[in-house]
């Protein structure tokens, strides 16, 4: 199932993605690792559906999913988290504020530096259209699609997406790379987790 929704079209990849990523921990034991990690590490998992639904201002989710040579990256946070609102965007500024976030969001090596993998971004997404509707509590979110050739190798991630949207608190990070699995809650001053 994993490799048909890999090599599929990329809106189906979209639309399965928390379903891969949450399903399996449902039916796994809880893995333990024997590393040591220099991040708070968690194995419960959350549902993607319920952490946007708390939009909780300075939380973001993101989640990885990785086989064979793809991996899926998938993002959902309030938008004032990337802007100083939240609402539909009025003024020629706020409308110039949500161009430069979607521009730097889309950008994902500039705030996303994959640790091993060789990957390349093939295709990324962000929809932010709840900000030109009729909202108060507007949520952005993102999906990227990207290529390894090597990506038994992969075995981390570092973010500076804290770096360019300062309101941001807290990142969960969620994945499935390989076959592996886990979870991690990154800051500012801690924003580099290991996946393996």
């Amino acid at each position: 199932m994993i490799r048909r929704f890999l090599h599929g079209d990329f809106s189906m990849r979209q639309s399965l993605l928390a379903i891969l990523l949450f399903a399996a921990p449902a039916f796994a034991e809880p893995q333990q690792h024997g590393h040591s990690h220099d991040h708070d590490h968690h194995h419960e998992h959350h549902h993607a559906v319920e952490n946007v639904e708390a939009h909780t201002h300075g939380e973001v989710l993101l989640q990885l999913v990785a086989d064979q040579q793809e991996l899926v990256v998938e993002m959902a946070s309030p938008a004032v988290n990337f802007l100083s609102f939240e609402h539909a965007a009025q003024t020629d500024a706020e409308r110039q504020a949500v161009q430069s976030m979607e521009q730097r969001l889309n950008n994902v090596a500039s705030w996303l530096n994959l640790r091993g993998g060789d990957c390349k971004v093939v295709e990324t997404k962000v929809d932010a259209s709840a900000l030109s509707g009729v909202t108060n509590h507007a949520d952005v979110t993102l999906t990227a699609q990207f290529s390894c050739t090597a990506l038994a190798k992969l075995t981390g991630v570092e973010l500076t997406l804290f770096n360019h949207f300062p309101e941001i608190e807290k990142l969960t990070l969620e994945w499935m790379v390989s076959g592996e699995q886990g979870q991690a809650i990154l800051t500012a001053r801690n924003n580099r987790a290991r996946l393996r």
